[in-house]
């Protein structure tokens, strides 16, 4: 069965005739086509419908389709390839980048059509032909080990549960709430952690490494990091009931501190996300030790200059910078 896309005179005489007050029987009818396209393709244009504006978003699709592919040219193909290699962005946020910039490719410089997501896809699956040597994030299968459910200690009790957190850091209207844990690589008591540190509103992201998982290690990098900071506010944090936020309490007043309940991670579902981003450059099992200050300044670099589609393929660092100067302007 062969499918044909309507021709731009069709569409004008849709237009023509819609004019007329015809309905999108008698259309379908007059053209020889079935109602279904007639419906699908006004459905389409918002708003009364256009023959020029359409053709124009029907010219734009077949542009981004991706069995288009091989029409970009090479230059943009580098391009591409740059962006998942070297800055680790993915195919939705490279398309979704171009498309916020308005740029004709990823890195700008006029190099012709931006490829759409499908189509980066499709060409990653021919220029890698095995799944696991893409640079796609989950294209390698999981390792073996992660985090156990965390224990309930004494230290929870005696500060605010998440229940009490209020509505307006639920719901992301306000700069300055924060979630912190801790990402282990090889398990051990006094084993190297990385301190994730996610704003929730903008998902900037503040990395430390720290020696040991003991509580004092983890409030001192705490308050030199964050709270030591000027940058940025801190209203609250929130956390799990793990052993090394034990002594947070010394370094930010009871008050601004949230918990989870127990066994419950996906309370801090931002946190969450934020330590699996990190894992694409620290796989699970990877000791924490082979790290560096300056690695880990990369990566978390990496992660505030990435575009967000929750942030609309802003960066966290745009985002940040933009919430600053509307409090500095409101106040």
């Amino acid at each position: 069965m062969t499918h044909n896309h309507l021709s731009p005179t069709e569409r004008y005489q849709i237009q023509a005739w819609l004019e007329q007050n015809l309905n999108k029987c008698q259309i379908a009818r007059r053209l020889g086509r079935h109602r279904s396209t007639i419906y699908r393709e006004l459905a389409r244009c918002a708003g009364a419908y256009n023959a020029e504006r359409a053709q124009r978003h029907r010219l734009g699709c077949a542009l981004r389709c991706a069995a288009n592919a091989s029409r970009y040219a090479a230059a943009v193909w580098a391009q591409v390839r740059k962006a998942l290699v070297k800055t680790y962005w993915s195919p939705q946020q490279i398309a979704g980048r171009a498309q916020l910039k308005a740029l004709p490719a990823p890195a700008c410089g006029g190099l012709g059509a931006m490829p759409s997501m499908q189509a980066i896809y499709a060409w990653a699956a021919r220029i890698w032909p095995e799944r696991h040597e893409r640079p796609l994030r989950r294209a390698r299968p999981p390792r073996p080990g992660g985090n156990g459910p965390s224990s309930v200690f004494g230290w929870a009790r005696s500060v605010q549960p998440i229940a009490q957190r209020p509505a307006h850091v639920r719901q992301r209207l306000e700069l300055g709430h924060w979630e912190v844990d801790t990402m282990i690589g090889v398990r051990g008591a006094y084993k190297a952690r990385l301190l994730v540190c996610v704003e929730r509103l903008s998902r900037y992201t503040r990395l430390v490494l720290l020696d040991n998982g003991l509580p004092e290690t983890a409030a001192a990098a705490l308050r030199s990091c964050l709270l030591g900071d000027a940058r940025w506010p801190v209203l609250s944090i929130t956390t799990d009931r793990g052993s090394e936020f034990a002594r947070l309490h010394t370094v930010i007043q009871p008050q601004r501190l949230y918990v989870c309940d127990a066994r419950r991670p996906n309370q801090r579902g931002t946190n969450e996300n934020t330590i699996g981003l990190v894992r694409q450059f620290i796989p699970k099992g990877e000791p924490l030790s082979l790290q560096t200050p300056a690695s880990i300044a990369r990566i978390e670099h990496l992660l505030n200059t990435r575009p967000r589609a929750c942030l609309g393929f802003k960066t966290s660092d745009e985002v940040l910078f933009e919430q600053r100067s509307q409090c500095r302007n409101s106040n």
